[in-house]
């Protein structure tokens, strides 16, 4: 029963140590898919190194809320039958 068991860990620790390794060393995946990084001309690049003036506005503090009405109904989805057990409370 041990032996089973322990040969059964093995095999485990096995297959995720190979699925760990497949993941780990595959191959890049094809140029097509990967990002196209832009270049730039040494003329752009000096032109983006130029501070551009940005407008800030000052920080407020408000509440941020927002009410949804949507249409439906609102109902129980049981029902329960009130009845007294003592036959005193039926006269009320």
């Amino acid at each position: 029963m041990r032996q089973s068991r322990l040969v059964m860990v093995v095999l485990a620790l096995a297959i995720l140590l190979g699925a760990f390794a497949f993941v780990m060393l595959r191959e890049d995946p094809p140029a097509s898919s990967k990002p196209k990084l832009a270049t730039r001309s040494p003329e752009a690049a000096s032109s983006s190194s130029a501070t551009l003036p940005v407008q800030t506005l000052p920080v407020q503090r408000r509440d941020l809320a927002r009410t949804l009405t949507l249409p439906g109904n609102v109902s129980p989805w049981l029902r329960a039958l009130c009845t007294p057990k003592c036959p005193a409370t039926r006269n009320r």
